[in-house]
């Protein structure tokens, strides 16, 4: 732990074989700049996500407690993100509004910016910044929930691809407003590198997930987009960052992913992927 070491200890409930459906009891994190643990996680259903980030956490937490598992084996994704950020201190110090109110608000955002409406988009961004919205809130709730409206209006062929790619410009304008107003933490003494794979050009989930980790206080490179595979690998060879990051929208990209994942493996596998 005091060794720059990532702890995550899960303690379960029900049996493992009912994975979907897991009862999180408690979800134990300790880092070596926090001076205590700090506990998330207040028996709720869910799928965690488990990132063993360090080969030796193994022979940290104890074979003989039977509610330990093997966390290398699990990789999930919450469906309760936004609760754990809430007991994470994510939203602490920030408005958290009720499921109603996020709801107008974003039928609001998403008719100004499916018409063009820029003034009205602006002004509802200004006013969510000044009420101190939690980022969490914003991002997960809010800018995900308009731009998978719209997108799913593209896809059924009611707007043109030019007013999809509007919408998505004005997201990362309030991303960046949401950005300057977020304080960065104490560094973790941690590194990651996120990307989006050869030939994808999605970023939009690569800049929130960066987000994400700079203000739990990691060191984040944010490469991007469409990284070449070979440069990808020489710039690990490079950087040596702790955990890489990769995103792939494309079904067809599924190729080049696995390519990315072995050649990172090969390179070096005390990186985590």
């Amino acid at each position: 732990v005091y060794k720059r070491q990532l702890v995550l200890k899960l303690s379960l409930l029900n049996s493992l074989e009912h994975c979907m459906h897991f009862r999180l009891l408690k979800l134990s994190m300790s880092v070596c700049t926090y001076k205590s643990p700090v506990h998330i996680g207040q028996d709720f259903n869910t799928i965690v996500i488990v990132i063993l980030l360090f080969s030796s956490i193994n022979n940290i937490i104890s074979s003989n407690d039977r509610y330990n598992v093997p966390l290398k084996q699990y990789v999930c994704y919450s469906k309760h993100y936004r609760k754990f950020l809430s007991e994470n201190n994510m939203n602490s110090s920030w408005y958290v509004p009720s499921k109603k109110e996020i709801q107008s608000v974003a039928s609001q955002l998403q008719y100004a910016l499916v018409h063009g409406h820029y003034k009205q988009a602006n002004i509802i961004s200004r006013t969510i910044i000044n009420q101190q919205w939690s980022p969490a809130v914003i991002y997960l709730d809010l800018i995900r929930t308009t731009l998978n409206h719209i997108g799913n209006l593209w896809h059924e062929g009611k707007i043109l691809i030019s007013e999809e790619h509007r919408a998505t410009q004005f997201c990362l304008l309030l991303m960046d407003r949401v950005r300057n107003n977020f304080r960065i933490p104490q560094p973790n003494g941690l590194k990651i590198s996120i990307t989006a794979i050869e030939d994808d050009k999605h970023v939009m989930g690569t800049y929130m997930a960066a987000d994400f980790f700079r203000w739990d206080g990691w060191n984040v490179e944010l490469l991007g987009s469409s990284i070449p595979n070979n440069d990808l690998i020489m710039y690990i060879k490079s950087s040596k960052p702790d955990f890489v990051l990769l995103s792939s929208t494309y079904p067809k990209s599924t190729e080049k992913l696995i390519d990315a994942v072995n050649s990172i493996r090969t390179l070096n596998k005390s990186i985590k992927i």
